[in-house]
């Protein structure tokens, strides 16, 4: 019998934009997944841009990701002695784990690992 991934889609919506206004949307939208860059971050699908972005931003739809949740002491025992970056514990991180391109969030509630949809499978399979 086939066993259920722990990674799904993920859908997201992307945006683009002056670091101010992603500054103000990291403090301002509790939809907000990650801030991927001081010009870049990505918010739960449905999320719109919040109406002062300006003109020049770029807000798009990323379905390029899925994701799996995992508690805090998976993530310490067995997950961070194998990433290949210097992981402090910080909110977001990305790197490599298991050969694969991820980016970590933590949640005080929870810790989401996203993976390009891809790779997704490749990486379920050389977890422990």
């Amino acid at each position: 019998m086939p066993v259920r991934s722990r990674f799904v889609a993920f859908e997201l919506t992307r945006i683009v934009a002056r670091p101010e206004e992603i500054a103000r949307c990291t403090f301002e939208n509790s939809n907000l997944v990650a801030r991927l860059a001081n010009d870049e971050a990505l918010l739960a699908r449905g999320t719109s841009a919040p109406a002062w972005f300006d003109d020049h931003a770029i807000v798009e739809p990323d379905t390029s990701f899925s994701a799996a949740e995992f508690d805090d002491e998976y993530l310490r025992q067995l997950l961070a002695p194998r990433m290949e970056w210097q992981w402090d514990g910080a909110t977001v991180g990305q790197g490599v784990l298991f050969q694969v391109p991820v980016k970590l969030v933590r949640y005080e509630d929870r810790n989401l690992l996203l993976c390009p949809t891809p790779f997704a499978h490749e990486l379920e399979d050389r977890l422990p």
